[in-house]
């Protein structure tokens, strides 16, 4: 696989630019931000490579781990929503967080991030909570996508 298809498999050209709206009130500038830029990177393909020593093999079987676990988290994290348990939600995205982190994938790390912040006050509104899911699905979207786009197993 050449280098030009391997950075194909890890960046996504897909802009999410709405303006979305909760409860009659903007979302804040990083949430702003995070759905205007362009290109949108899902995953710093440089960046994970030094985190896996320039292995482009098992920097693909880390990327597909980590998606395979975010799976899991989205469903983990929907159940806490419905259930409005802000310990869960809170803890679920300190785990995305982390993960999201260890495979470069900074948008993803910073909606984790504020989700983890947000819902760390018990009184936040559950449809404001629901969007930073909305955020971290949409970025689960885009990671499927750009890791089945090209195969990445060769």
């Amino acid at each position: 696989m050449t280098s030009v298809a391997v950075a194909r498999t890890f960046y996504s050209e897909r802009v999410d630019d709405r303006t979305e709206k909760t409860g009659g009130t903007q979302k804040g500038p990083l949430m702003n931000a995070l759905t205007q830029a362009e290109p949108a990177r899902v995953v710093d393909h440089e960046e994970l490579l030094k985190r896996c020593m320039g292995n482009q093999q098992f920097a693909k079987k880390i990327l597909l781990a980590f998606q395979n676990q975010l799976t899991g988290d989205l469903n983990e994290l929907n159940q806490a929503i419905h259930s409005q348990d802000y310990e869960r939600i809170t803890a679920i995205a300190h785990r995305i967080k982390g993960s999201s982190s260890n495979v470069s994938a900074g948008r993803l790390n910073q909606v984790a991030a504020s989700l983890e912040e947000f819902s760390k006050d018990r009184t936040s509104q559950i449809e404001e909570i629901r969007s930073y899911w909305d955020q971290i699905k949409n970025e689960h979207n885009s990671l499927v996508e750009i890791t089945t786009e090209e195969s990445l197993t060769d």
